[in-house]
């Protein structure tokens, strides 16, 4: 396990947190839905970076009271966001409803993580405790939908649906309804297959009925609905809007967050890539950065103290080793990395496919000449946290999606539980 300060750690993330939040009027924060959330995520990333560092009596502390704190963000959030919370409770009631007077004998929900994770999996559970068998189909899905670039989520979709036997079986796909396209376009995926029985549970918001493309996306919307005796209208559940003032971007409280979702979603060479080009670009635009880097790395792999001067001449040939990564290796690494392709399933390696990405990684053009350079980055990368600038940097790649377990998992099972909580206490 890579050994990583305290100070590295609650540093790295107060820092993400502030660039994401921006200067923000707390008195506004505290009634805003999307804010809490954001906090609560914090708290999150804060517990699960501790839980990494050796126990002692001051973690173990400083985690309760972290995890104290994390369970009152999470009422915060839900009792916020009521106006949501409800009417998708309400709305996944009356699904449970038309399914058992549809009466199929297999019931398969449709989850696309991330998006769509956590409706979902409360669906799931409220089916559970009702003595309802269902299950859940996931699919890893990218954007891409040209098959000159590579796998398609078209493809994607088919294989994993032609898994079910559509004899009396009936497939749920629940996901937000904003402008509608992408919404849209899962369905008419979707909609290939004749055979298929298929319940589409709209989340829509009032302001997407003025879309311009709004009366084509019902008309197929209402086709689908009527194919299994139902009316558009029974699936489609308007929301109020979340009344947000810190993420204007965000339409509903289960936003596309990983650890929201119970995910760790990455397209796997896409990370890797942007990951060392994002931190290359920072140690060789931040010179105290990289003499920091530098002296860290002296103290843990050597003898000398922590303080030696670097020479000269070295780091002249470090300049040059970081000038050749910019200028060659960044490139012939992007090139190679996207002709790779990665057969994602349950026994997956993480660790395997990461040391297989660093030898191939070795037989890059230019690598010899930026090895240095490469060297310092990949340091840095074990001491700091990083994250990827982009999950689709390969448009035809699938991306990895990774369940988290026990700590990790936390707040995703805690958010679907104080949501079902909440909807009880509510008569809902």
């Amino acid at each position: 396990m890579n050994k990583i300060s305290s100070d590295q750690i609650i540093n790295s993330l107060i820092k993400e947190f502030e660039k994401s939040s921006g200067q923000q009027n707390f008195q506004v924060i505290s009634k805003d839905p999307s804010a809490l959330l954001q906090l609560a995520l914090f708290t999150n990333a804060i517990i699960v970076r501790l839980n990494d560092l050796p126990s002692s009596d001051r973690i173990k502390t400083l985690i309760s009271a972290f995890q104290d704190c994390l369970d009152k963000n999470i009422t915060s959030v839900i009792d916020s966001s009521e106006h949501q919370i409800i009417k998708l409770c309400c709305f996944l009631n009356s699904i449970i409803q038309t399914l058992r007077q549809l009466e199929f004998e297999n019931i398969f929900i449709l989850e696309l993580p991330l998006g769509n994770s956590i409706p979902s999996k409360l669906l799931k559970e409220m089916l559970d405790e009702k003595e309802i068998k269902s299950t859940i189909l996931s699919v890893s899905i990218n954007r891409n939908d040209s098959n000159r670039k590579g796998i398609t989520r078209a493809q994607l979709i088919d294989q994993r649906v032609s898994e079910i036997d559509t004899k009396d079986s009936i497939l749920i796909y629940l996901d937000e309804w904003i402008t509608g396209s992408n919404f849209y376009n899962i369905l008419t995926i979707l909609n290939r297959n004749e055979n298929l029985n298929l319940m589409p549970g709209a989340f829509m918001l009032e302001k997407s009925k003025s879309e311009i493309r709004f009366q084509k996306y019902m008309t197929l919307h209402e086709n689908i609905s009527q194919k299994i005796g139902l009316k558009s209208e029974d699936l489609i559940c308007v929301f109020p809007n979340l009344n947000n003032n810190v993420s204007s971007n965000q339409e509903f409280i289960w936003a596309e967050s990983d650890r929201l979702a119970g995910y760790r979603k990455l397209e796997f060479w896409g990370s890797i890539v942007s990951s060392y080009i994002s931190a290359g670009e920072l140690l060789n635009n931040e010179p105290k950065t990289l003499d920091e880097t530098l002296k860290q790395s002296i103290s843990e792999c050597t003898t000398l103290d922590k303080e030696t001067e670097i020479p000269e001449d070295l780091r002249n040939k470090i300049q040059i080793s970081f000038q050749h990564f910019k200028d060659e290796f960044s490139t012939s690494l992007k090139k190679e990395f996207e002709s790779q392709e990665v057969i994602f399933s349950d026994e997956f390696n993480i660790d395997a496919e990461t040391t297989k990405a660093i030898s191939i990684m070795k037989n890059v053009q230019g690598y010899e000449k930026s090895k240095l350079a490469i060297n310092i980055i990949g340091y840095y990368l074990k001491t700091n946290v990083i994250s990827p600038t982009s999950r689709y940097y390969y448009r035809g790649q699938a991306p990895l999606c990774i369940k988290l377990e026990d700590q990790e998992n936390a707040l995703n099972k805690k958010f679907v539980a104080e949501i079902k909580k909440y909807c009880t206490q509510q008569g809902v």
